[in-house]
């Protein structure tokens, strides 16, 4: 799908903003428009199949990835304005092991994820595409080392808990053990679903 003459996923890598390794997933009927664009900008990962849902299609790139190491995570049908710097200065000043940038969803569109917060922002429950608070979440997601990512996408994967029959990233959060780790969420500036007018 193109946006003013760029594909979807363009303005999705720009709204990122992020230094860092990039990997792509990537299905192989797509792969010979997207190899040519996608390749200078990191490593893809291809996929004969449609799997069943973002997370495992995101757990392809567990051997590519050193579970100590920060992980993000981000849809490609999104754009948002945020402020890097000072996502990374809230995740520091909290300790947080694993964050999710949101925004004001006043609408409650179910195309979202939400999630539900404490009085100190911290996320205490996700959902898929139902609306439990008006606190949605622009499809980028955050750990501070891939090991909290892994284990909760197995835990959630063992616990069969899917939307529609499909493994969300979002729902991945409230498999984080919460004895031992704090996740936070940050706002956005602005979001906008691209591809859905």
């Amino acid at each position: 799908i193109k946006i003013n003459n760029q594909p979807m996923f363009m303005w999705a890598l720009k709204a990122l903003n992020l230094e860092g390794e990039y990997i792509f997933v990537i299905r192989q009927d797509h792969e010979p428009l997207l190899r040519p664009v996608l390749e200078p900008k990191g490593h893809i990962i291809s996929t004969p199949t449609t799997l069943q849902g973002a997370v495992q299609s995101c757990l392809l790139a567990r051997e590519h990835i050193d579970s100590n190491d920060e992980l993000f995570i981000s849809n490609c049908d999104q754009f948002f304005h945020w402020n890097v710097a000072d996502f990374f200065r809230v995740v520091e000043l909290f300790q947080a092991d694993a964050a999710i940038l949101t925004f004001l969803q006043s609408t409650y569109d179910p195309r979202w994820s939400y999630v539900a917060t404490d009085s100190r922002n911290f996320v205490t429950y996700a959902k898929e595409k139902i609306p439990i608070s008006d606190t949605a979440t622009v499809g980028v997601y955050y750990w501070r080392n891939a090991e909290l990512f892994f284990n909760s996408a197995d835990s959630m994967i063992r616990a069969n808990d899917t939307h529609n029959n499909e493994f969300y990233v979002c729902p991945t959060f409230n498999y984080i053990p919460l004895d031992i780790i704090y996740y936070y969420l940050f706002t956005a500036i602005k979001t906008m679903l691209l591809g859905f007018f």
